[in-house]
Parts: C-alpha cells; sequence; structure tokens
C-alpha cells in the first residue's frame, strides 16, 4: 500500500464525532517536563477508543500552530513534517483490568526550526503560538491512520510543546518554587549589552557535577508587549560549585532583539529622568538527561553603552561650551586662540600647567559620573581616591595663583647694578627684533614691527627703572653725608646737596612709572600655545622638567581612570601609589615656582 504524496494533508478528512477516540500526546522523558520535548526525542501518543484499521497505516505529523491571518494562509504556512519514527508500544500481558486500555505509539519529533524561522521572518501577521510567557513555541499533531485504499480512516489532532535539539532557553516554565533562588553578586543589578553579570544560585536539590548551565536573556516589557524570545549569552563560567550552590557568571549577548524604545520606558521606569530598560535573565541548569534542575528568572537591567556615551558628549559638549563662552566674551582679545588653550589660559597670555590640571581632572570625573549614571539611571558614589586628585591639582592651582599674586604685589628691586644689566639686555633684545623686522616683508613685518615696539617700549622702561635706581642711590649717599657731617658750613652744603638729589630721585620715579605705563600699554595680546604647558619664561625660554613630569603623570593617571571607567562601568578607586605619585609631582611643580627666577610666569 502506497501512501499518498503529502500524507501529512489527506485531502478527504474522517468526520470528527464527540463520543470519537481521544488522543493525548506527552513527552517521553525519566522526568515530566511540563508537555514539552525537543526536536529529535520522543513522545509517547496514547489514545483511547481507537477502533483497528483493517491494512491500516500509521503516520504521525508535527506542525507549528498558528495565529493571524487567514484560515487558509494558516493551512499554507503550517508546513507538517512527518515523524520519521512511529512504533506501536504492545501493551503487558501480565496487567489484568477491566477498564479499557489506550493504544499506545512512540514517535520521534521531527525537524521542525526551519519552518519556524521562515514563518516569523517573511511573515509579520502571522506568528507561532507559544506557551505561556512566550516561551517554547507549540507544535500540532496529527495522528492520521490510512486505510487500505489510501484514504484517511483516522484523523486526531493534539498539541506539544517543542524546542530545538540544542534550544535551552525556550524550555517551558517550571513549576513556581521557592527552592531556587538567584542573587546578584555586589549591589550592581545592571550591565550594558556586553557586560557581564556574577550571581549565585542556590537551590534545595543537590546539583549534578557534570550539569549544564545556560543562562538566556530577552527584555521585560509592558503588559501587552511581545517581550521575544530568550537568546542564549553562550558558554557561561562557573566560578565557584557546590553540592547546592553555583556561582555563575554570564555575559549579556551583544544583541537582543525586539528591543523597548527609550520612550516606552521613560513612563514606569525613571530615575533622574534616564530610564533603564529591563529584563529578564533566566538561569537554567540541566542534568545529564537534559532534563532542568534549576529555572529561575532574574529581573536585570540592561543599559546601552551608545546612550551612556551620547549622554558624556552632550553634558560635557555644553559644560565646554558653556567655558569657550564665557572666554570669547570676557577675554575678546583671545577670539583667535585655541577654543582649548583659551579655557586653561593666565591673564598673561600663557596656557596654565595648573588650570589645565584642574580642568582636565574636572571633565575626567564629569564624564566619567555623567557615564555611569547613565548607564546605571541612579547617583553613584564618587571614591575616596578620585576626591584626592581633585584636591590635589586644586591645592596646586591655589598655591600657584597665591605665588603669581604676591610677585605681582612685590615693588620693583632698586639695584643700580642688576636693573643696568636688565637694561642693557632689553635694549639689546630690541635692537635684535628691529633687525629682524627689516629683513620681512607683508602681514610678517607687521607683526615684527609690533614685536619691535613692545620691546624698544619694555628697553625704555627699563633704562628709566635703571636711571630711577641709580638716582635713589645717589640721593641715599647725599643724605648719608649730610647726616655725617661735623662742620656747619659742610652739613649746609650737603644738606642741600640731599634734597636736590632726592628731587631728582623723585622725578626718576615718575619718569620710571611713566615708563612702565608705557610699556604696558604697548604689549601686544599675546596668544597661548601648547608648548607653554612644558616651557617656562625666563630670560629666554627654557623647557622645565617639572612640568613635563607634571604633565606626563597627570595623563596618565587620567588615563587609568578612563579607561577603568570605560571597561568596567565604575569609577575606581585610585591605588595608594599614583595618590602618593601625583602629590609629589604636584608639589616638586609648585617648589619649583617658588625657587625660579620672580619675574617668571606662573
Amino acid at each position: 500500500m502506497a501512501l499518498p504524496a503529502d500524507p501529512c494533508n489527506p485531502k478527504e478528512q474522517p468526520p470528527q464525532t464527540e463520543d470519537g477516540p481521544r488522543i493525548s500526546v506527552s513527552p517521553r522523558s525519566l522526568q515530566p517536563q511540563n508537555n514539552w520535548q525537543r526536536e529529535g526525542r520522543e513522545v509517547d501518543i496514547s489514545i483511547v477508543g481507537l477502533t483497528p484499521v483493517e491494512g491500516g497505516q500509521t503516520v504521525v505529523c508535527f506542525g507549528w500552530k498558528l495565529e493571524g491571518g487567514t484560515p487558509d494562509e494558516q493551512a499554507k504556512l503550517a508546513s507538517f513534517v512527518r515523524s520519521p519514527s512511529v512504533t506501536r508500544e504492545i501493551p503487558n500481558a501480565e496487567k489484568t483490568t477491566t477498564a479499557p486500555q489506550p493504544t499506545k505509539f512512540v514517535a520521534t519529533v521531527p525537524e521542525l526550526g526551519i519552518a519556524r524561522a521562515h514563518i516569523e521572518k517573511d511573515r509579520k501577521d502571522v506568528a507561532v503560538v507559544r506557551e505561556l510567557n512566550n516561551t517554547n513555541p507549540i507544535a500540532e499533531v496529527r495522528f492520521i491512520i490510512f486505510d487500505k485504499s489510501d484514504k484517511a480512516a483516522v484523523l486526531l489532532k493534539s498539541k506539544i510543546g517543542v524546542t530545538g535539539a540544542e534550544n535551552f532557553c525556550d524550555i517551558p516554565d517550571l513549576m513556581a518554587t521557592t527552592d531556587n533562588v538567584a542573587k546578584i553578586d555586589g549591589h550592581r543589578s545592571w550591565q550594558p549589552l556586553g557586560g557581564e553579570f556574577e550571581f549565585t544560585v542556590n537551590t534545595a536539590r543537590p546539583i549534578p557535577t557534570d550539569a549544564l548551565v545556560k543562562i538566556c536573556f530577552r527584555w521585560k516589557l509592558k503588559p501587552g508587549h511581545n517581550p521575544g524570545i530568550f537568546y542564549d549569552s553562550g558558554i557561561p563560567r562557573v566560578l565557584d560549585r557546590q553540592p547546592r550552590s553555583v556561582k555563575i557568571a554570564a555575559r549579556v549577548p551583544d544583541k537582543i532583539e525586539n528591543a523597548p524604545s527609550w520612550f516606552s520606558q521613560v513612563a514606569d521606569n525613571v530615575v533622574l529622568g534616564i530610564a533603564v530598560p529591563r529584563a529578564d535573565m533566566r538561569i537554567l541548569i540541566f542534568d545529564r538527561d537534559y532534563s532542568p534542575v534549576v529555572a529561575v528568572v532574574q529581573p536585570v537591567g540592561i543599559t546601552s553603552v551608545f546612550f551612556a556615551l551620547l549622554m558624556v558628549a552632550i553634558v560635557g559638549g555644553l559644560a565646554f561650551f558653556g567655558l569657550w563662552w564665557v572666554c570669547r566674551k570676557r577675554l575678546s582679545a583671545l577670539r583667535k586662540a585655541n577654543a582649548c588653550l583659551c579655557v586653561i589660559t593666565s591673564r598673561r597670555g600663557f596656557a596654565s600647567l595648573s588650570q589645565f590640571q584642574i580642568v582636565l581632572w574636572t571633565f575626567v570625573v564629569l564624564a566619567s559620573s555623567v557615564y555611569v549614571m547613565a548607564l546605571s539611571g541612579d547617583l553613584i558614589e564618587i571614591t575616596a581616591g578620585t576626591l584626592v586628585l581633585l584636591g590635589i591639582s586644586g591645592t596646586s592651582l591655589v598655591a600657584s595663583k597665591a605665588k603669581s599674586e604676591r610677585d605681582a604685589a612685590r615693588e620693583p628691586t632698586l639695584d643700580p647694578v642688576a636693573t643696568r644689566q636688565a637694561a642693557t639686555l632689553a635694549q639689546n633684545e630690541a635692537n635684535r627684533l628691529r633687525a629682524k623686522a627689516t629683513q620681512l616683508t607683508g602681514d610678517a613685518k607687521t607683526e615684527a614691527d609690533a614685536a619691535t615696539q613692545e620691546a624698544q617700549a619694555k628697553a625704555d622702561a627699563a633704562k628709566a627703572t635703571a636711571d630711577a635706581a641709580e638716582a635713589v642711590d645717589a640721593a641715599m649717599k647725599k643724605r648719608a653725608a649730610a647726616i655725617n657731617a661735623t662742620d656747619s658750613g659742610l652739613r649746609q652744603t650737603a644738606e642741600t646737596d640731599a634734597v636736590a638729589a632726592e628731587a631728582e630721585a623723585d622725578r626718576k620715579k615718575q619718569a620710571m612709572a611713566i615708563a612702565n605705563a608705557n610699556a604696558v600699554q604697548t604689549i601686544q595680546v599675546r596668544h597661548p600655545r601648547w608648548s607653554d604647558l612644558v616651557m617656562e619664561e625666563v630670560q629666554g625660554r627654557e623647557l622645565d622638567v617639572t612640568r613635563v613630569q607634571m604633565i606626563y603623570f597627570t595623563l596618565i593617571t587620567a588615563g587609568f581612570v578612563l579607561l577603568t571607567v570605560a571597561t568596567t562601568f565604575v569609577i575606581p578607586e585610585i591605588p595608594q601609589g599614583f595618590l602618593i605619585l601625583m602629590g609629589i609631582s604636584n608639589g616638586v611643580y609648585v617648589g619649583s615656582k617658588f625657587v625660579n627666577n620672580p619675574d617668571a610666569r606662573s
């Protein structure tokens, strides 16, 4: 007898009656699995009231139970697949009972995953029916007996949940129990895509030493929304195994489809105006027969690194824009300067290393805090080490400014020899710039002429200072001579000379003040340079190794903090050695400012 070309979909179906045979399908397993089975494994089919069919041939088919669309579309897409193996169980002859015994068959579940993937990919209006909580899909089972004329004499229908042979995430929920408990280690119950959770599972049942552990993730949406299927996180790491507990580290999959929109989370899960999408982390432990020993669902937060970086860019950009705007408005002469340098420029037009350090640490802490808070949706704790670093950089800035203010308030030294030497050097510098300007043309010559004018004004001020110093020195000597004179006639002459010398000194000091004021007015606007961070202004320019050391150590420590935040999603506790290193570096830098040329910039 030959079966029809499509035995799973007979053209003529026998009539169904209420008092006809009744069918039930259950998984064939050592441990009952809530009416589901894997592809490639066997199910038991029990039929009560089955009438033998002469010359009959039995066929068992499996196809997905569908919802949505029209009945014709469902019938076309169901794609029933014939079971590769169907055997009838021989009843136990020794067992005697007056009750009617069901007829039993054993059938193998065929592979149905390809058909389901095709339906879910190509038809958005037709979906495979799933069990409660959107776990395993449900298959319709057709039990068909064909008579000797190739007609379907019996057609019975039932259903059973089916999962892939290697699909462990879609098994249905087990009976609710308090025996299995999962606890996230630490206080952080969130991770971004690609992050790693560590948790401990405790259970009342012993966990086999060769148990298979699977961790699955899917989004947790509001009621009425489809949360999608669970996604396998891959092979988890078992950190510790005890008879009734196991510590596990599981990585969040890089992609979990059917993700919720940010706006769908705002209404019921907002902290500080930032929504952290919630997800279900399903923890499954199977015995050697692939029967579940533990099935626990732990709610977790799955955050977006892209969203956190976007928040950092927005907040950091606004903070920097505010500083830049103030710099442009209040320091109009520096409008052409680099935006970053404008923020850290001192009143003398130099890029300040101490200001660079405090601004750098401010933005490092700001970016790190916004990044972690955007990931967690909650306030975070700033570590003590980070606060110490801010204190060190702040102390360095305050000490530098104190030194600058002290130098600015100091009266100029009127040493005749020193001031005359300074005047000679200043005039030589003006002559050098004047000679250089004669060799230039165009805009370069204009700038060189301006620099020459400024240098000459400084040289004139230095000469006036030297003249005033010599006049003051001469007046002091005349006054000493008048005091020490013993003869009355000589004393009168010495007093007259002393008064005249003091008047000349006052005139020279007034001329010095006017020359210095003129020099200030001729000073050209200096635009800061990045090299200012490692160079020191003395008689000429020189590389300051204390600045080099401080900026290198600052950049290394800031890089360590940023890399740690990016990889662990927490602001790290700064090692004590780094804190000592930064303290020494800043101390050396500040100390060098007090022993350098007092006229050097700060």
